[in-house]
């Protein structure tokens, strides 16, 4: 985590939309959750976002997008990482299913969240 806490704090404070795009790619889903949350985040970049393997992703990127998308696993967006209000910097000290030696993440692989279903509405 160390080494991404630079990139998030990037993701957090930049206010390039070019950028914000680049690090949207970024393989740490921490770092696209901070993109998802940045208010200078573009509707494209929110968009990709919205179909993120990880659902926390996904879920703050429809937060934030103005087109939103329907998730289909309603019984997933109510779990409580997905739903997570913490700080990207913090929070992997401060919860168990954040900290880089659980196993038990959801949202970075481990477990397949991500494979819900949802429907795009335009």
């Amino acid at each position: 985590m160390k080494e991404y806490l630079d990139i998030i704090i990037k993701a957090k404070e930049s206010t390039n939309e070019e950028e914000l795009h680049e690090l949207s790619k970024n393989v740490n889903f921490k770092v696209r959750r901070a993109v998802a949350k940045n208010k200078h985040t573009s509707q494209k970049t929110l968009a990709t976002l919205q179909k993120d393997p990880a659902l926390n992703v996904a879920f703050i990127a429809n937060i934030h997008a103005i087109n939103k998308v329907i998730f289909d696993d309603e019984i997933a967006l109510k779990n409580p990482c997905v739903i997570c209000e913490k700080d990207e910097t913090t929070f992997h000290h401060e919860c168990g299913n954040c900290r880089e030696d659980s196993y038990s993440r959801i949202m970075d692989g481990f477990i397949p969240y991500g494979k819900e279903k949802i429907k795009y509405s335009y």
